[in-house]
């Protein structure tokens, strides 16, 4: 019977890490490079929309349920009431 082992008598050689260097540190060309630029912009232009954009404001709140102790105080600093569905205008 024959001793049979995982092990094999050739080891792996993947790519040298000249290979790996020499393909990146070339520069972008051609079609790949518009579309670098182009993704990059589109990045940077949408994060510029989304901060520019106006933020939402409501001069009306509805409290739609609640849990624990709830204290409401309008203008004045008097306790209102707290029930669920109630409408709080500011």
């Amino acid at each position: 019977m024959k001793n049979r082992s995982c092990s094999s008598d050739r080891s792996f050689t993947g790519p040298s890490a000249g290979s790996f260097t020499r393909a990146f540190a070339r520069p972008f060309t051609g079609s790949f490079a518009v579309f670098c630029a182009f993704v990059t912009a589109l990045v940077l232009l949408t994060g510029t929309l989304a901060r520019a954009a106006e933020p939402y404001t409501a001069t009306t709140m509805r409290l739609l349920r609640y849990e624990g102790t709830v204290e409401i105080e309008d203008s004045a600093g008097k306790q209102r009431p707290g029930m669920e569905n109630a409408r709080l205008n500011s």
